[in-house]
């Protein structure tokens, strides 16, 4: 009998264990989630600034304005560090092609003065995942490459969306 309730004294301690270290683990990520949006939404902000100089008759951005974004993770994984963004366009079509390519520009170009960098070097800081447009508003997807995670999915992302060859 006492070796029963030793057996189920040590098969609690060590799920209390287990739940208490997966509670400080999810704390952990989603301190590091906030703070990698928080950071994302600040780089966006700048380069939506310019991209809207740039493009007055495109975007629409003031300077009063703060990007804010929508997080993606629990769609793509945990430590997935995506964002989403909804920016409001000038026009009802525009050359979504040549608006992404300069705002991912601008967006590193703001993000290397801030001294971030990826966790790979095959890398941008920021990259633009997705980008569609959907009434009157620029639908965009930033992945913050600061962690193997967002790495990896913006790989199998670029593997998807880059036609191979035969």
């Amino acid at each position: 009998m006492l070796m029963i309730g030793i057996i189920l004294v040590v098969i609690f301690v060590l799920l209390l264990g287990f739940f208490v270290h997966r509670s400080r683990q999810k704390r952990v990520q989603l301190m590091l989630q906030r703070n990698a949006q928080q950071t994302t939404n600040q780089a966006v902000t700048v380069a939506l600034v310019a991209l809207t100089k740039q493009h007055p008759d495109q975007v629409s951005f003031s300077n009063q304005e703060v990007a804010q974004s929508q997080v993606n993770s629990k769609i793509w994984g945990r430590g997935v560090l995506l964002f989403s963004f909804e920016i409001r366009l000038q026009q009802p079509t525009v050359d979504l092609v040549t608006l992404k390519e300069q705002f991912e520009t601008t967006l590193n170009r703001s993000a290397i003065e801030q001294g971030l960098v990826a966790a790979s070097q095959q890398l941008q800081p920021f990259v633009i995942s997705d980008s569609w447009q959907q009434a009157g508003q620029w639908h965009v997807d930033v992945a913050f490459t600061a962690n193997q995670a967002t790495v990896n999915y913006v790989r199998d992302m670029q593997k998807v969306t880059t036609p191979t060859e035969a």
